[in-house]
């Protein structure tokens, strides 16, 4: 079927579709509210060691789980279409990039945010942050693997701007899509055979001894001695005897609940190594598209360099950030990154407050002792 491409007003005709929520102020807010999180995760003295999941947080990820739906769902409509001759390219090609440019940025961003909360050792920041990595891959395998790709919207640098991304993507690449995928399933291949490994080497470990007869520390003989005291000459054999089983039970517990965690703390430290092997790679890997973009757009001009900078980080929208629900978005970006820069900056501005009022503590008991000892000497 033959398409007329509008003339004239064009430009908004075309992305009259694309929905504000991929405006530049909203895309703006949601990089601001990243970088938020990632300062949170990296410098504050309390919140990187807590594995919490806050509000920042929540947000960063409802746009690419939006994005992700909206993309499918378009998919899926323009396929329909298609099969039934009402295929418009020009009415979807903005309207489906536009959540495509934001599965595929998050994509990248969800490595970092994974091995940083790895190293952490953030297990809810962990799974939650890979879960929806995996969802924008999901939808780009699909995108790759299903009929899309005969539409033939893929990214050409001839190619009209109205029937064609302006973009690359991961999902044009069949060989980045499956290389992906592959190290993906190592990592989660790897990272489910290590516990399966430590279980049974834990099995054919031995278990600590339950000879009551053992040595006792001399700090339990002592805690024996001097409560066995309290009791009457009768009473003395029977109390030692209880003392020394219920001491040693305790011994025996505590051995089994260090020789635990020491497996737990091999494990994830086994598992923390192998995400970070492997998922800088599949970063790298997700990168190439931009890059080729980029390099393209580079031998082109400037103009066409700052064009790429905007089509590689911004979908493309009728919108311009000074509208007003644009400049609130990115308004509420900038306060949010304001008030998390803050509260890292209080944070350890009280430390550094605790730790020098504790020096001058310790630097005021000296001064004390030794002015007491300089006036025994004179007495």
């Amino acid at each position: 079927m033959a398409v007329a491409i509008p003339s004239g007003d064009s430009n908004v005709n075309v992305y009259a579709t694309v929905s504000s929520l991929y405006g530049p102020g909203t895309v703006s807010c949601w990089y601001l509210t990243t970088l938020s999180v990632l300062i949170s995760w990296t410098l504050h003295p309390h919140k990187r060691k807590s594995g919490s999941i806050d509000v920042d947080l929540i947000t960063t990820l409802t746009l690419p789980v939006v994005a992700a739906g909206h993309l499918l769902s378009q998919a899926r409509l323009l396929l329909y279409r298609h099969a039934v001759d009402l295929y418009e390219p020009f009415h979807s090609v903005a309207a489906i990039e536009a959540p495509f440019v934001i599965v595929e940025i998050f994509m990248q961003i969800s490595v970092i945010l994974f091995l940083i909360a790895t190293w952490r050792r953030a297990l809810r920041r962990l799974i939650i942050t890979g879960l929806v990595g995996l969802l924008c891959f999901a939808v780009e395998c699909y995108i790759h693997f299903s009929n899309f790709a005969r539409l033939n919207l893929q990214h050409h640098p001839k190619a009209r701007p109205h029937v064609a991304f302006h973009r690359y993507f991961v999902a044009d690449f069949t060989a980045i899509t499956i290389a992906i995928t592959v190290l993906l399933v190592l990592v989660s291949l790897l990272s489910t055979a290590i516990p399966v490994v430590y279980a049974r080497y834990n099995q054919e470990q031995p278990r600590p001894s339950r000879d009551r007869t053992r040595r006792i520390d001399p700090a339990a003989l002592q805690a024996i001695s001097v409560t066995a005291r309290a009791y009457d000459a009768s009473e003395c054999n029977q109390c030692n005897a209880a003392l020394v089983q219920e001491i040693e039970t305790e011994r025996l517990e505590a051995l089994d609940h260090a020789h635990k965690s020491r497996a737990i703390e091999r494990q994830t430290r086994l598992m923390t190594y192998v995400s970070t092997i492997f998922l800088p790679v599949s970063f790298l890997l997700s990168l190439f598209p931009a890059a080729m973009l980029g390099s393209n757009a580079a031998m082109l001009g400037s103009d066409i360099l700052r064009t790429w900078l905007r089509t590689t980080f911004f979908p493309r929208t009728s919108l311009s950030i000074s509208d007003l629900d644009q400049a609130v978005a990115v308004a509420a970006g900038a306060t949010i990154l304001a008030f998390n820069l803050y509260s890292v900056m209080k944070a350890h501005y009280k430390i550094f407050s605790a730790t020098d009022a504790s020096s001058l503590e310790m630097a005021g008991t000296e001064l004390y002792g030794r002015g007491d000892i300089c006036q025994r000497q004179n007495l």
